[in-house]
């Protein structure tokens, strides 16, 4: 290494100085001394950005700001008063053998202030050579070639004496100075070594110790007490089929070596216990079956299974008489006849004429008049129409005349004042009468002889309406009337029966065959005459049901067993009467055997995992043994050295 002095520092917008230059005349060891403030620290802040193109410390200030968002402000390295066009620089000049050597770390003012971060700063070495200054490419292989190997890795150890008489190593984090005081002695290479090593010891700790060894003696237990359980294995058990018609993996007779799937089958509730509850109580079961299938039968049961009404009501009501839908449609049909020609001739007989509905229909007479002479009545209606089309037709004609005559009169009238004579010729045919007065009594006797025709002709009309009225229509009208009376009490249920749809009939009469086929005849609980209220009938016809109960004793009967029923036996009552709680019993023998069966390969699996632990286990220790020794080697070693080197 050169033995390099100082000969003058200069500083240019350096901190406080805006421009200072210091010479170093001795020869020998130099002080800076001086109060606070004075720029002691300011001169070696500058020595150590020529060096290394930093100052350490404000770098460590920058780094340790919690939110690296926010900006340090301005450059600490720049002099207040420094204005953008301006250059930071430090020049030094060094004298070594006789020669000297100018170096200067160069930075705008500019680029200084738009930073963010101070590490990002870039000061630019130069070599001040033949009167002009040379821009150093790669600073730090420079300075390692001029001032020695490892010299900017040892400048903050060997160089810098910060403030407070304590150097930088001192102040610096553990690890870092760590690392420095291992750069120092020339041990760095074997601390990294030991370092290393307890890496790879803390892993291996996490191999061993208490919870490793829990495990493997938790194992062992395991394996001890499955091996005592095998000791006990009975007797290979025969496989039967326990459900037939039906596959489920329990009833299989391959089954999986799986110890936890066989282990729920086993449970007590699995479906395999739970039918052994169904069938132990099956008698039960069933006569609960045979009570419901009855209650669906006899439709005492919605959709949902709740007990109803709604179906025996209307059976009661019209089951016994479906026969007679017909028969009473057609009497309804009557009903609606005969009040159709009541309502048609209610307004006089001529009204029901000019509707023509002068005539009751023929079923009417039939089956409600078979005292009248429908063709009597008919001949008779027939000729009032005939009177009156020509009543009408004379009555029109004979108006016309009226109306003409009127007219000639009057057109006459204003012809003779017009004229002012009095006619004595008839205006229509020209027949002279002696006087004028002579022609308007004719035309006045004309008038009375139309108004008699009218009146005579109205008046045969209205005689022969009122004797048929009288004689034929009143008779029924009344002989009608009694026959809608006679199905007064009756009109209400007529009608709701008749109201039944196809659909709806086929389901009573299917209903009606049922309850035969339970030998319950319905007629016993359906309503007398046509009256509609069913109370009476409900309440005997349920009573009668319920003798045909089985007892059952629901106490004995659980949630699930419809779901056993259902599901596992498929809703088969043959299945379910077969099977015997013992064929549970040899199932689950199966199933235990083929469990231990399972059990025992897997307690060798178990045996060959432990094997492998305790393997393990061994290995790990013999390693973290011999690494461990290894590391207390190389840090005795580290410790002797640096005693000795100290």
């Amino acid at each position: 290494m050169n033995d390099f002095k100082l000969v003058k520092v200069e500083l240019h917008n350096f901190k406080a100085f805006k421009s200072k230059i210091i010479n170093i005349e001795s020869g020998n060891l130099s002080l800076l001394d001086g109060p606070n403030g004075f720029g002691k620290t300011t001169f070696f802040d500058a020595l150590e950005l020529l060096f290394t193109g930093k100052v350490e410390r404000y770098n460590n200030w920058d780094k340790d700001v919690t939110n690296q968002r926010v900006n340090f402000g301005r450059h600490p390295l720049l002099n207040e008063k420094v204005s953008g066009v301006d250059k930071l620089f430090v020049e030094v000049k060094f004298r070594c053998n006789g020669k000297e050597l100018t170096l200067k770390r160069e930075a705008n003012a500019k680029q200084l202030l738009k930073l963010r971060r101070l590490e990002s700063a870039q000061f630019d070495l130069f070599e001040y050579e033949h009167s002009e200054w040379k821009k150093i490419d790669s600073p730090e292989k420079y300075i390692e070639l001029a001032f020695g190997d490892n010299y900017l890795k040892n400048y903050g150890v060997m160089h810098y004496i910060q403030q407070e008489d304590s150097t930088q190593i001192l102040k610096s984090k553990d690890t870092t100075k760590q690392d420095k005081i291992n750069h120092l002695f020339n041990v760095d290479i074997y601390q990294s070594k030991v370092n290393k090593i307890g890496g790879i010891l803390t892993s291996l700790g996490k191999l061993k110790g208490k919870p490793v060894e829990t495990g493997i003696n938790s194992l062992q237990s395991e394996i001890d007490t499955e091996k005592q359980q095998l000791s006990s294995i009975s007797h290979p058990v025969e496989y039967i089929r326990l459900v037939e018609g039906l596959e489920y993996p329990w009833d299989q007779k391959e089954i999986p070596e799986n110890l936890d799937v066989i282990k729920t089958w086993l449970e007590e509730t699995s479906d395999l216990s739970r039918l052994h509850h169904l069938i132990n109580n099956k008698k039960y079961y069933l006569d609960y079956r045979f009570n419901q299938k009855l209650k669906l039968d006899l439709s005492l049961l919605d959709k949902q299974g709740s007990e109803t009404d709604k179906a025996i009501i209307p059976l009661l009501q019209f089951g016994h008489r479906l026969a007679f839908i017909k028969e009473y449609s057609e009497q309804l049909a009557l009903i609606k006849s005969a009040e159709n020609f009541i309502e048609a001739t209610e307004n006089g007989l001529l009204e029901a004429i000019k509707n023509e509905k002068a005539l009751p229909n023929v079923k009417l007479y039939e089956d409600c008049l078979k005292t009248s002479n429908r063709d009597l009545l008919s001949t008779e209606v027939e000729t009032l129409v005939v009177l009156n089309n020509s009543a009408e037709d004379l009555e029109k004609t004979l108006n016309n005349i009226k109306r003409i005559h009127a007219e000639i009169t009057s057109e006459h009238i204003k012809y003779t004042h017009q004229v002012k004579e009095d006619g004595e010729k008839c205006p229509t045919c020209a027949y002279p009468w002696g006087s004028h007065d002579e022609l308007i009594e004719q035309f006045e006797k004309r008038k009375i002889k139309i108004d008699e025709v009218l009146k005579k002709v109205s008046g045969d009309f209205t005689i022969k309406l009122l004797n048929v009225d009288n004689n034929y229509v009143q008779p029924i009208r009344k002989l009608l009337t009694e026959y809608i009376d006679s199905f007064k009490g009756k009109k209400s249920y007529l009608e709701k029966i008749c109201q039944l749809s196809e659909r709806q009939v086929n389901f009573l009469s299917n209903l009606y065959e049922l309850y035969v086929k339970y030998n319950i005849d319905i007629k016993q609980y359906c309503v007398t005459g046509f009256n509609l209220d069913t109370t009476v009938g409900i309440e005997k016809l349920k009573t009668k049901i319920a003798s045909l109960y089985r007892p059952v004793d629901l106490n004995l009967l659980e949630d699930d067993f419809d779901y056993l029923f259902q599901d596992v036996l498929g809703s088969s009552d043959h299945l379910l009467k077969k099977l015997k709680p013992e064929d549970i019993n040899l199932k689950k023998s199966f199933l235990r055997y083929q469990y231990s069966l399972a059990q025992r390969k897997g307690l060798k699996e178990k045996e060959k995992d432990l094997i492998q632990r305790e393997n393990k286990l061994k290995r790990v220790n013999e390693y973290h043994t011999k690494l461990k020794t290894l590391q207390n080697i190389y840090s005795d070693s580290i410790k002797t050295y640096i005693s000795d080197v100290s």
